[in-house]
């Protein structure tokens, strides 16, 4: 105890199963804005290592616990994980109203994933006067294009499905989104995906290299670099908006260029 800065400090260590961690955020906090995160692990059977530092400022008011978590095999969100290291910390502010701030904090993390693919970077949910959004700093990911949006948790609506890697791709995510009843012109996400083998727009690709921008409901396409099977280069981008949120009602463009080297047989 601090006496002077009015702090509790406090930290317990050790090993437990996962149904034993989702109670003390339930009962003790009552932090359930952390439960999608948390609960995103299935199938971890064994019992996984764990240390718990938290500090309450009463002060400010302020509550802050890390749960550093080691899972071995099971799932996040549904994408099969071989190893994570991570770190978990739940934030609450103004324990003395009602409801309280809440920033849940997923990492840094460095996971390994049973296809062999990794998942590396930061994601935090922040509710600060029933606005919530979701923040990715540094996020990046060497998987299938599909266990890489499962694991993130964005874009799992479609939007990015003018986007076919064949295999691994390399996908890097910055920014926010908006979440629950939040307006989703606040969403500003940039990224970058690449991959070996695949299409853009029905078109098929090699080595081809693609940046990405998220604002509000349109998500544009930029900067486009790739091979064509038969030689050649190809350039450009599209765009894909969505204001009704509905994948099957979007609009979308497409700017290409580029032409075969080699002629068709």
């Amino acid at each position: 105890i601090d006496f002077a800065k009015q702090r509790l400090y406090g930290q317990v260590h050790g090993q437990a199963r996962q149904r034993n961690i989702r109670p003390m955020l339930w009962d003790a906090l009552d932090v359930k804005s952390a439960f999608p995160y948390y609960d995103g692990f299935t199938g971890v059977e064994t019992p996984v290592d764990v240390s718990c530092p938290f500090v309450v400022d009463f002060a400010k008011e302020e509550f802050t616990i890390d749960v550093l978590l080691h899972p071995t095999g099971g799932r996040y969100n549904g994408v099969p994980v071989r190893k994570a290291d991570g770190n978990v910390c739940v934030q609450v502010f103004g324990l003395g109203g009602e409801p309280f701030d809440v920033r849940v904090t997923v990492g840094p993390v460095e996971a390994a994933l049973a296809d062999g693919g990794r998942v590396a970077g930061t994601v935090s949910y922040e509710n600060f006067g029933n606005v919530p959004a979701v923040h990715f700093d540094g996020v990046e990911t060497t998987t299938t294009l599909s266990n890489a949006l499962a694991v993130a948790d964005v874009f799992t609506d479609g939007t990015l499905d003018c986007l076919q890697p064949e295999g691994v791709a390399t996908i890097r995510l910055e920014g926010v989104l908006a979440v629950g009843d939040t307006p989703v012109s606040t969403n500003r996400v940039d990224g970058t995906i690449a991959f070996d083998r695949g299409a853009f727009f029905g078109i098929p690709l090699r080595s081809a290299n693609v940046g990405f921008a998220t604002r509000g409901t349109r998500t544009s396409f930029e900067g486009a670099r790739a091979s064509l099977p038969r030689g050649g280069k190809l350039t450009g981008g599209g765009w894909v908006d969505s204001p009704d949120g509905v994948v099957e009602t979007a609009r979308f463009g497409v700017s290409l260029r580029g032409r075969e080297t080699k002629p068709h047989e």
